[in-house]
C-alpha cells in the first residue's frame, strides 16, 4: 500500500535558490514529489532542480510575474541521493518549496491536475480532481499569497503533513496533505480553508499508483495417514500390505485487484508419509508438486461521448490439476478447483470542462471557464450587447421606376457584448494590481482564430455564445484607490446567435421508410454537425422540410468516420479534408445546410451500407 513516509519544506525571500532538507527516512525507491511556488518571476525561472537522481516537471501554472505562478517536481530516490535539494528561481519576491517522499508506490510518472483561482470563498483553495486507475495515493498542494502567517485545514478524510511561511511581506503559504486510494475513479474537487483570506491561489492534486497486487495461495501441506495391517506371512509368500490413500485439500486463494491484475503462481503440496510394513518392504512416496496458476484479465473498456461506462465483472479463475503420483500403493490427492472472482470498479473516463459548468447563480458571467459575478471578487454591474439584437444587414433594395422597394434577405451581424465589472478588493486594497493582473490574463488577446466560450446567466435562462475579447478599458480614479476600480470588458462574437447549453443528439437510419423529426426550439437557424459512420456508400442527407441536400461521393470504410460541420463549413476524415467528394450537382454548399426553427424532417440514404446511421448534433438558436 502507499503512503507518505515524511514530507520537509523551507522558503525564502529575495534569494535565488531554496535549499530543502530531503524528507527524513527516504530510502531508494521512494517516490519525491516537490512544490515550488513564487511571487515574482516566470516559470522559466524555475529551472530543473539539483541534487541526487534527476528531477522531472510534471506541472508548471499559475499567471507569473507578479501574482503567483508554481511548478510540481517528481522523481524516484536512487540508492545516494543527497541530504538536501537546491530549488532555483528569480532572485527577488518570496519562495516556498514541500517535498513529500511517498513509499509503496510505482516508478510511473503520477497523474496530476492544476487550478489557479482568484474568486470564490477568500479563504477557501480550490484543488482540482485526478481520475485514479487503481489503488494508490493522492498527494494534494494548496498554496497563495497574503501579508501575514496563514495556518491550514485539509479536506475531509486528507491528512496534513506540512505547512510553510515565506518570510516577506508578501508571504507565499502552502500546506500539502494526502489520502489513500482505494480503487480507481474520480477523486472530486476540493478545497483547503486557510485561516484568513488569501491572494492569488494555487491547487495542485497528484495521483501515484500502488506497486502492483498480487493474489497469492499459500496452501497448507496435505497429509494422508496410511495404516497397514501385518500381513500373514506363508513359506513361500511375499508379503504385500494394504493400499494406503491420502487425501489433499487446496483452500481458496483470496485475490484482490489493482489496476493491473497480477496473480501470483498457485501452489498445492501432497505428501503421504512413509507407511508402516510389518513384513516385506516400504517405499517413500514422494508426489510431484502440483502448480496450478489464477489469470484477472485486464477488462476492455470502450468510452463514448455522452455514454457511461459499465464494464462486466471480471472472473479469473486459478485451477489446480489432480497431481500424478508414483508410489508402490495407491495415493491419490485430488483437490478441488481453486477459483479467485475479482471485481473491477467501473473506470473513470476523463471529461473536458463543458461551456457554463461553473455557473452557479443568476447574473454571473462565465468567460473561458473563468467566473464573474456573485460569488467572486469580480462583481457584475452592467450587461450590454447580450439582450440586445446586433444591426441588421437588410439587402432590400429601392425599385426603380415603382413605388416601394424589392424585399431582400436579413442577416444579423456580429454580437458585441459589454461586461462592466467592480473588483471587490475594499477590505484589503492591496490586491487591486494582483487582479487586475488576473483579469488581463484571463481577457488577453489571442493571436489566431480562436474563440472561447462566453455563458451569461440572466434570471434562470444560461444562453453561450463564441468570442474574443477585442477590447478592456479601466481608468486609476477614486474608486480603484480604495480596491473597486470598474473595468470594462468587451467581447466580440463573429456568429451572433446565442446557443443552448444543452447539445441534442439524434441518429437518422439509413433508408429508412419515414424521415426523423428534429427539433430547434430557438427563434433562429441552426447549423448541425453530421456525422456519418461506415461502412457507407454514397452517404446522402436531405432535409425534406427545406427540400436541401448534401450528398457525397463517397466510399467509407468500417472505421472511417465522417464528420461534416455545417457551421464552419468542414468535411473531413480524421485531419484529411473530403470538400471536394460533394456531389455538386445536388447538394447545396455545406454551410447552407442547417435546421429551421421549429421541426425539421430529415431522412438519410445510401447506395449500400450506413447500418449505424448518421448522428446529428445540435443545439437551439436564439436571437
Amino acid at each position: 500500500m502507499a503512503s507518505v513516509r515524511s514530507a520537509s519544506s523551507n522558503s525564502a525571500n529575495n534569494s535565488a535558490t531554496v535549499v530543502v532538507t530531503k524528507p527524513g527516512g527516504t530510502v531508494a525507491g521512494d517516490v519525491l514529489i516537490a512544490y515550488q511556488q513564487a511571487t515574482f518571476g516566470a516559470l522559466t525561472d524555475m529551472t530543473t532542480p539539483s541534487g541526487g537522481a534527476t528531477w522531472q516537471e510534471l506541472e508548471a501554472f499559475g499567471p507569473e510575474f507578479d501574482v503567483t505562478c508554481a511548478k510540481v517536481w517528481w522523481k524516484v530516490a536512487g540508492s545516494s541521493e543527497p541530504g538536501s535539494y537546491t530549488f532555483n528561481g528569480l532572485s527577488a519576491g518570496d519562495y516556498s518549496v514541500i517535498v513529500v517522499a511517498v513509499e509503496g508506490a510505482t516508478s510511473a510518472t503520477p497523474l496530476d491536475a492544476s487550478v489557479y483561482t482568484s474568486g470564490g470563498a477568500a479563504t477557501s483553495v480550490p484543488t482540482p480532481s485526478v481520475t485514479a486507475g487503481g489503488p494508490g495515493i493522492e498527494v494534494r498542494f494548496a498554496g497563495g499569497t497574503r501579508s501575514g502567517t496563514t495556518t491550514w485545514t485539509p479536506p475531509a478524510g486528507y491528512s496534513e503533513h506540512v505547512e510553510v511561511n515565506s518570510p516577506g511581506s508578501d508571504k507565499i503559504c502552502a500546506t500539502a496533505a494526502s489520502k489513500v486510494l482505494a480503487g480507481a475513479g474520480a477523486t472530486g474537487a476540493l478545497d483547503f480553508t486557510a485561516s484568513a483570506a488569501m491572494g492569488g491561489k494555487l491547487g495542485a492534486s497528484v495521483v501515484l499508483a500502488a506497486s502492483s497486487l498480487n493474489a497469492t495461495v499459500d496452501a497448507a501441506t496435505v497429509t494422508g495417514a496410511g495404516n497397514v495391517p501385518a500381513p500373514v506371512v506363508r513359506t513361500g509368500m511375499t508379503a504385500r500390505p494394504a493400499v494406503v490413500t491420502g487425501a489433499g485439500n487446496i483452500p481458496a486463494p483470496g485475490v484482490h485487484t489493482g489496476s493491473t491484475a497480477r496473480p501470483a503462481t498457485v501452489t498445492g503440496v501432497g505428501s503421504v508419509p512413509v507407511p508402516n510394513v510389518v513384513a516385506g518392504s516400504a517405499e517413500l512416496i514422494e508426489p510431484t508438486t502440483v502448480t496450478g496458476t489464477g489469470s484477472v484479465p485486464a477488462p476492455s473498456i470502450t468510452a463514448v461521448q455522452n455514454r457511461t461506462v459499465q464494464p462486466s465483472v471480471v472472473t479469473g479463475a486459478g485451477s489446480v490439476p489432480a497431481p500424478t503420483v508414483t508410489a508402490t500403493f495407491q495415493a491419490t490427492i485430488a483437490p478441488s478447483t481453486v477459483e479467485g472472482t475479482g471485481v473491477v470498479p467501473s473506470p473513470g473516463v476523463m471529461v473536458p470542462v463543458l461551456p457554463g459548468q461553473f455557473i452557479t447563480e443568476d447574473g454571473q458571467v462565465e468567460f473561458n471557464g473563468v467566473v464573474w459575478g456573485a460569488g467572486t471578487l469580480f462583481r457584475v454591474r452592467e450587461i450590454t450587447g447580450w439582450e440586445a439584437r446586433p444591426q441588421v444587414d437588410d439587402l432590400t433594395v429601392e425599385e426603380a421606376n415603382r413605388h416601394g422597394a424589392l424585399a431582400g434577405s436579413s442577416f444579423i451581424q456580429r454580437r458585441i457584448v459589454q461586461i462592466r465589472l467592480q473588483i471587490d478588493s475594499v477590505t484589503d486594497p492591496t490586491q487591486v494590481s494582483g487582479l487586475l493582473r488576473q483579469l488581463r490574463y484571463d481577457t488577453r488577446t489571442l493571436r489566431d482564430n480562436s474563440l472561447w466560450s462566453l455563458v451569461i446567466r440572466g434570471y434562470t435562462e444560461t444562453l453561450l455564445a463564441y468570442g474574443k475579447c477585442i477590447d478592456r478599458t479601466g481608468v486609476m480614479d477614486g474608486d480603484y484607490s480604495v480596491g473597486a476600480p470598474e473595468p470594462v470588458i468587451t467581447i466580440m462574437c463573429p456568429d451572433p446567435r446565442r446557443y443552448s447549453l444543452e447539445q441534442h443528439s439524434a441518429v437518422v437510419p439509413a433508408n429508412a421508410s419515414t424521415p426523423v423529426t428534429l427539433a430547434n426550439d430557438g427563434e433562429l437557424y441552426t447549423n448541425p454537425v453530421l456525422r456519418f459512420q461506415g461502412p457507407a456508400v454514397n452517404p446522402l442527407i436531405i432535409n425534406e422540410s427545406l427540400d436541401r441536400i448534401l450528398a457525397f461521393n463517397l466510399t467509407l470504410g468500417a472505421s472511417d468516420l465522417l464528420i461534416v460541420d455545417t457551421q464552419r463549413g468542414t468535411v473531413k476524415i480524421g485531419n484529411t479534408d473530403h470538400t471536394n467528394d460533394i456531389s455538386d450537382t445536388i447538394s447545396v454548399p455545406v454551410k447552407e445546410w442547417f435546421l429551421e426553427v421549429g421541426s425539421s424532417q430529415v431522412s438519410y440514404e445510401t447506395d449500400s451500407g450506413g447500418a449505424a446511421g448518421v448522428e446529428v448534433l445540435w443545439r437551439d438558436a436564439h436571437e
